[in-house]
């Protein structure tokens, strides 16, 4: 971690650490250490979030930026993903967030993102930093036309929905992007709000308050998505699209393969939730719904073959619903004490307390039979499924509800599924994937993963699904117990600290590399990979929903080249791979 620029960027009471004086300073230094490796003037674009001394800085930031040069592009009030986005986007050199996140109001913070969209590489941070500590002495100021320009761009959040619309690889349903804002002075709240569809099955509808990323949803997603479907279902009736025969179309149909960003911004905004990250004010949901209606209302009826597009495609979802919906009823469970109607597989536990209970979904019959020897069978039960399962990325709802083996995980989670999805009904509160610690194992913790993400969300910000971690290798010293490592620079420290205890190995078969769950008995996968005493967990955790689908989009969807490009960029952090 550097002098000033911590994990999050330079961060600090606003007007007492972090200072006008601080920020002109990191302007000046971040644009002439960017102008030396760029070989160019470099373009800087810059968004805050809604701080009072936000605006302060930008000023002092920009000034700091121009007086050595660098162009700026003023973002506005945006979330911090979509900078790091529109960076990539708008082909600039460098990106800056002025925010402090949940810190408390008096807080503000700097942080500058690379022209990849991700953070500055350590030592260019440490290159600005220097020139901080010097006053910036060294660097020559800019005078007539090499004195930098500040331009604003108004469409961060439509350009936004846009890129992430073409990160899906998609095909949209409408040309362009649905955007549009209000604001109500009254209430002290506003909106902007960006949509499109797509051919995708999945949605993805990202929220944020005062662009503080609502992983967990709130008021403004409760109004967005109750307008939107009442909406959707009254211009349908109304064009004669839905007949009076016809069901009406559920919140599922008409979000299927849409992209939305909410923004809405407040004066005082009220955060619940585990994380803090979902919105409670009522407001904001009435005002969402109100703005919704209206201004979504006269777009469809200014562009009736794209509404008809929109309604078609809601409708085709509609049809996979209902073919899908008697699987649908079998994955309800009747009550959350009842084990009637579990898949045959399962190997439930005795408690009925979901707070105590966990849930094993593992790999194959081989390792499925030894997780069930060596279980608690109090609190532990085990699903063993075989092979990879369908990769719900890529497939329609009435071709997931198919896969016998979806079914089963679904109904033995016991929460349903898409917008019916209750997590009062969940059974276990501790959802563990457990693969072998090799590519195949990976892939599959992956699926699991993609199904958990698309169809059963709140699992993740609740805290329920994680991640086992089994050990790479046993060392089995000739006098003591066996010690398990997980990584290859723990294997390599724990034999140099045996040896220098005077520990020996037997020759030959000292080391043993585990290839699979499979290759365990029962006594040591207890011991290493279910104990809750000594095993690994990694929970699964959502920062940045928005991150998190487009990562989701690149690694399972139909597209191969993202992921090839992806593979390239982080190649050089693999330590090893099983071929």
């Amino acid at each position: 971690m550097g002098k000033y620029f911590g994990t999050d960027g330079v961060r600090g009471v606003a007007g007492a650490d972090l200072t006008c004086e601080m920020a002109m300073l990191i302007g000046r230094g971040a644009a002439a250490v960017l102008t030396s490796s760029t070989g160019h003037k470099p373009r800087i674009l810059i968004g805050k979030d809604t701080r009072q001394s936000g605006d302060m800085l930008e000023a002092a930031l920009t000034a700091g930026l121009c007086s050595v040069g660098a162009d700026v592009e003023s973002l506005g009030v945006v979330p911090t993903p979509a900078v790091a986005y529109l960076v990539r986007k708008y082909n600039a050199d460098a990106g800056v967030v002025i925010s402090a996140s949940h810190n408390p109001m008096e807080f503000n913070g700097i942080k500058i993102f690379a022209g990849t969209g991700y953070k500055l590489p350590d030592d260019v941070e440490e290159e600005i930093e220097a020139h901080i500590d010097d006053k910036c002495a060294g660097i020559p100021l800019a005078t007539g036309d090499g004195v930098g320009r500040v331009t604003c761009r108004i469409d961060g959040i439509k350009d936004y929905v846009d890129y992430l619309v073409k990160v899906r690889k998609a095909t949209p349903v409408e040309e362009d992007v649905i955007s549009f804002e209000a604001e109500d002075l009254k209430l002290g709240i506003s909106a902007e709000l960006a949509m499109q569809w797509t051919t995708a099955y999945s949605e993805a509808v990202h929220t944020f308050a005062n662009t503080i990323s609502t992983t967990e949803g709130g008021t403004h997603e409760e109004g967005f998505r109750a307008a939107l479907t009442s909406l959707v279902n009254r211009y349908a009736r109304d064009k004669g699209i839905l007949k009076d025969k016809d069901e009406n179309l559920s919140g599922d149909d008409v979000r299927e393969g849409l992209t939305a960003v909410i923004s809405v911004k407040l004066t005082n905004p009220q955060f619940e939730g585990q994380t803090k990250t979902k919105l409670g004010n009522s407001e904001a949901k009435t005002f969402v719904q109100r703005v919704m209606t209206d201004k979504l209302g006269d777009w469809f009826d200014a562009h009736p073959n794209e509404a008809k597009n929109i309604i078609q495609k809601a409708i085709e979802a509609s049809r996979a619903r209902l073919a899908a919906k008697k699987a649908r009823e079998n994955t309800r469970r009747k009550s959350i004490f009842e084990s009637a109607g579990m898949p045959d597989k399962l190997k439930d536990c005795q408690s009925n307390n979901p707070e105590e209970c966990e849930l094993f979904i593992v790999e194959g019959d081989s390792a499925g039979g030894s997780a069930i020897q060596g279980r608690n069978p109090i609190t532990q039960a085990i699903l063993p499924l075989r092979g990879k399962i369908l990769n719900t990325e890529r497939a329609s709802l009435d071709r997931m509800m198919k896969s016998d083996t979806i079914e089963s995980l679904i109904t033995a989670v016991g929460g349903g599924y898409g917008e019916d999805f209750d997590l009062n009904k969940v059974r276990y509160h501790k959802v563990i994937i457990m693969a072998d610690a090799d590519v195949d194992g990976a892939h599959i913790a992956t699926l699991n993963l993609t199904l958990f993400f698309r169809y059963m969300r709140p699992m993740i910000t609740a805290g329920y699904v994680y991640v086992a971690m089994p050990p790479l290798y046993r060392l089995k010293w000739t006098k003591g117990p066996h010690d398990f490592v997980y990584t290859d620079a723990e294997r390599d420290r724990v034999l140099a600290e045996g040896k220098a205890a005077g520990r020996q190995l037997p020759k030959g078969e000292g080391i043993q590399r585990y290839k699979g769950l499979g290759e365990m008995s029962y006594q040591e996968l207890w011991e290493t990979t279910m104990d809750p005493d000594h095993r690994i967990l990694k929970q699964v955790q959502i920062e940045d929903a928005a991150a998190a689908d487009e990562t989701f989009s690149m690694l399972m969807g139909d597209e191969v080249e993202p992921r090839r490009l992806f593979i390239q960029r982080n190649a050089r952090n693999v330590s090893w791979i099983d071929a």
